[in-house]
């Protein structure tokens, strides 16, 4: 893995878990929505499979219900993704040490103004750039734990292979 790569994936762990409260909400939400367009669906009339639809027209009940059938479909796979997700997300910051949990909860999680100060305090840094260090580190351990990536060596030189 290259440099700029490692970049990226700390870039979407980042993401991850600044979505993660978003997608607990998220799983709480969908279910009641998927409930809402399953009574909406029972009040839309049958359609009449008799009638031909005049001047190139479809139905409105028969288009209504479908749009609602589609809606429902996308929301269970947006639940499933989101409910896999927060699974991820939980399992690798199970792996980590309170301290680690705590300062990736208050950076992206539960992301304020003044946490940077508050962790500093809390910590006993000097600096905001020392919580931002750890910060770093924290990020670099939940990305072990989420797939196994680590910051390439380089203190490793490559050797060209003979032609």
């Amino acid at each position: 893995m290259t440099e700029v790569e490692y970049k990226d994936e700390k870039a979407a762990a980042r993401r991850m878990l600044r979505s993660y409260n978003s997608k607990c909400a998220a799983i709480a939400n969908i279910p009641g929505q998927i409930r809402l367009l399953e009574l909406k669906a029972t009040s839309i009339r049958s359609a009449t499979s008799d009638a031909a639809p005049a001047r190139g027209g479809g139905n409105n009940r028969e288009e209504a219900l479908n749009a609602n059938i589609d809606r429902r479909e996308r929301l269970k796979s947006q639940l499933e993704a989101a409910e896999l997700s927060v699974e991820i997300v939980d399992r690798a910051m199970a792996t980590l040490t309170p301290t680690q949990q705590h300062i990736l909860q208050l950076m992206h999680i539960n992301r304020h103004r003044g946490n940077v100060e508050r962790l500093r305090r809390e910590l006993g840094f000097e600096d905001k750039r020392s919580v931002y260090k750890q910060e770093d580190l924290c990020i670099e351990a939940f990305l072990v734990a989420l797939n196994n990536s680590e910051r390439p060596r380089t203190d490793v030189k490559v050797r060209k292979a003979p032609m």
